[in-house]
């Protein structure tokens, strides 16, 4: 332990002092005022690095006292602190005078025998409540005549994720609200949150959830649940129609090009039998007659291939309507997508 110690006009002002104990390190500014020497008092700045809870707990009155939940809790917590408090003669706070204002925060706390841990655990149906595993725990709180605020703050037990905010008092009264999001796994089909409010003692606590409120949050998440299923139908079942019908729209250009293709050669053939007609005509007058013949085959394989083309078309039309058609009812089924509930 070392540190600076200045004592003017009653009042010892305390510099730099660090320690090393309770597993962890402690830094401290502040002062002890005694020029009224009827009500001392005491205003420091701590920091506090990996220090042992069940050391502290069982070492420091006034800790076990402000936060009795951490009794019998094991592991390591840091925290910063701006502290004031009158001091009684031995030189302890006069706990309905303290007044703080810091954060607390650790990897892992174990709980050990928490009465309201028991009852959630029990109301809840899940056992990891009973002497649970606090994770990733950072806590920003204030003392204030007597009573222990946190603001909200969130942790994992187990698998669930615990939402708190609320306070507790020297007369080891509580007053929390608490939100505990239960995996599918554990609850349901969906995840399930409970609206939980704590109150009574540490010893004797009162939890009450709304059973309304329960069931709001299934049908929500039911109702999320299914919208997301949907979505994602409708979406494969509109990519699946663009399919369909970029493949049909394929077939009617295969189809309409092969049209074309034999329309090509049926007016090519009988421009050949025009041509084969005329030069075999002996006279002008046969070869008129050869040349009137010929655009008559002419036409007549014009006419055809234009069918042929238009044929190709309307084939090749009804396969991408009938590919739209199908598309639509794949659609119109995605969007009545339903899940077990």
């Amino acid at each position: 332990m070392k540190g600076n110690l200045h004592v003017k006009d009653a009042v010892a002002n305390i510099n730099s002092l660090t320690a090393s104990t309770m597993g962890g390190t402690v830094s401290v500014n502040g002062n002890y005022d005694t020029r009224d020497t009827l009500n001392p008092k005491a205003a420091v700045k701590m920091n506090v690095n990996k220090m042992s809870i069940s050391e502290v707990f069982s070492t420091v009155r006034t800790a076990k006292r402000m936060v009795p939940l951490l009794s019998d809790a094991s592991g390591e917590f840091t925290m910063e602190m701006d502290f004031s408090s009158a001091m009684d003669a031995t030189l302890s706070p006069i706990m309905n005078t303290i007044n703080a204002k810091g954060r607390m925060s650790s990897k892992e706390v174990t709980l050990k025998n928490v009465e309201v841990f028991n009852n959630i655990a029990e109301t809840a149906k899940f056992n990891a409540l009973k002497d649970p595993k606090l994770k990733n725990i950072n806590i920003a709180f204030s003392i204030k005549d007597g009573r222990l605020y946190a603001d909200p703050f969130e942790t994992m037990i187990s698998s669930a994720l615990m939402n708190v905010s609320g306070s507790s008092g020297l007369d080891k009264t509580l007053d929390y609200t608490a939100k505990l999001t239960l995996p599918q796994n554990v609850s349901s089909a969906v995840d399930l949150a409970f609206d939980i409010l704590i109150g009574g003692t540490f010893t004797k606590p009162t939890i009450k959830m709304s059973a309304a409120s329960i069931l709001n949050q299934v049908k929500e998440k039911v109702v999320e649940k299914i919208d997301e299923a949907k979505q994602k139908a409708v979406a494969e079942a509109t990519a699946q129609k663009e399919k369909l019908i970029k493949t049909a729209k394929a077939q009617k250009a295969m189809l309409v090009s092969k049209a074309q293709q034999s329309a090509d050669k049926a007016i090519e053939k009988a421009q050949k039998e025009s041509d084969n007609l005329v030069a075999k005509a002996a006279n002008p007058i046969a070869k008129a007659a050869a040349k009137k013949s010929g655009e008559v085959m002419i036409k007549k394989a014009r006419t055809e291939a234009d069918k042929m083309i238009k044929d190709a078309e309307s084939q090749g039309d009804k396969l991408v309507k009938d590919a739209e058609s199908q598309g639509d009812e794949m659609i119109k089924k995605a969007s009545q997508t339903s899940i077990k509930q």
